[in-house]
């Protein structure tokens, strides 16, 4: 596709604004949370530089999401409101130049961006939030994602024997409060459970099995074991106890029900991740073609400001309704397909057709 000088311009004045955007949103989030974990990057009372680098790194990964819609809101409502209150389109236009034409290179960017956070929710973000709670473990501080698991988690092993762990340390390997469950008259309980070696390691171990009047009692005690019967597998885990929303796309589907009923309350958090992950992306052309029809206006008052702030907060409202239709597929209330993609297609639909109105 080959760019008139005007379609050159219009691009490097919407990029330009769009890469200042993004650096000031995250720069201003960067400041944010430092200011509130600044203990996260002190080890022995100095500073870790590396730590600081790779953990917002990796923080701009996972936020990269949200931040890429609203950059790219700001950047078409500055752009085509300035060559509107300066007469630029209505020169364009009247040298041949139609609208469909004028917004191509802002369409073009939308959707790039919008391939862009696929790639992202596909190999990036997963990646970088697995680093990210590594750094949090190994300096003792809890992440989000952490606060949203239930206190007692379940791991189901290679053997088909049980494991249910409090706490799981990334940085070490090393579970926390553990029972495993090798059968219903056979179970072990352990203050911690270590995986970083080839052979897990168990610390303060009670065995109980089961008698023959029925009772569960406990049989021996051990304060360092070796547990060279139970397979594991570290790449399991990971994805155990990673929420869906945390994961990449491939593995949702791949673990995702075909059927469209019965779900299990686990199944049900995979879909209700996966749709919103499918939706989430195309956020980026809606923040480009529903302002665009307010900026391009022959009028000689511009209403700038309302456009910035209804804009912004339709935005903002949005992403509340994907999240809350997360929240309400995960809980079964309503189908995790509808309750996630009908919102959003109405949506989409809406501004689809005045933008191809305004274009035609």
């Amino acid at each position: 596709m080959s760019f008139t000088i005007w379609n050159r311009y219009l691009l490097k004045e919407f990029l330009k604004c769009f890469f200042l955007c993004i650096a000031a949103f995250y720069f201003l989030y960067m400041l944010l949370d430092y200011s509130s974990h600044v203990e996260r990057f002190y080890f022995n009372q100095q500073f870790q530089w590396q730590d600081f680098l790779i953990y917002y790194s990796c923080e701009f990964l996972r936020r990269f999401g949200t931040l890429a819609p609203f950059a790219l809101l700001v950047s078409c409502i500055k752009v085509l409101c300035q060559f509107s209150l300066h007469h630029e389109i209505i020169a364009m236009m009247a040298s041949g130049f139609s609208t469909r034409r004028l917004l191509r290179p802002i369409i073009m960017v939308a959707f790039i961006m919008t391939l862009l956070m696929y790639l992202n929710a596909e190999f990036f973000a997963p990646r970088s939030i697995v680093t990210l709670n590594r750094i949090n473990d190994a300096h003792k501080i809890a992440s989000k994602s952490n606060r949203k698991h239930p206190v007692v988690q379940q791991v189901t092993l290679k053997d088909e024997t049980t494991l249910l762990f409090q706490k799981y340390d990334s940085s070490r390997q090393v579970f926390s409060d553990v029972y495993w469950i090798k059968s219903i008259d056979d179970v072990f309980h352990m203050k911690s459970l270590d995986f970083s070696d080839r052979i897990p390691k168990g610390k303060f171990i009670d065995h109980f099995t089961r008698h023959k009047n029925g009772e569960l009692l406990k049989s021996e005690s051990f304060d360092l074991k070796e547990f060279t019967d139970m397979r594991f597998s570290k790449h399991l885990l990971n994805e155990i106890i990673t929420p869906p929303e945390e994961q990449a796309l491939s593995k949702l589907w791949k673990k995702s029900p075909k059927a469209e009923s019965d779900y299990t309350e686990k199944q049900a958090q995979i879909l209700a991740a996966f749709y919103n992950k499918m939706v989430f992306p195309w956020l980026c052309l809606i923040a480009v073609i529903a302002p665009a029809p307010f900026c391009i206006q022959f009028t000689r008052k511009l209403q700038i400001f309302f456009i910035y702030a209804f804009s912004i907060f339709g935005l903002v409202a949005l992403i509340i309704v994907l999240n809350s239709s997360l929240i309400v597929g995960k809980r079964q209330l309503f189908s995790p397909f509808w309750i996630t993609c009908l919102p959003f297609m109405s949506i989409f639909s809406y501004f689809s057709w005045r933008y191809v109105k305004l274009t035609a």
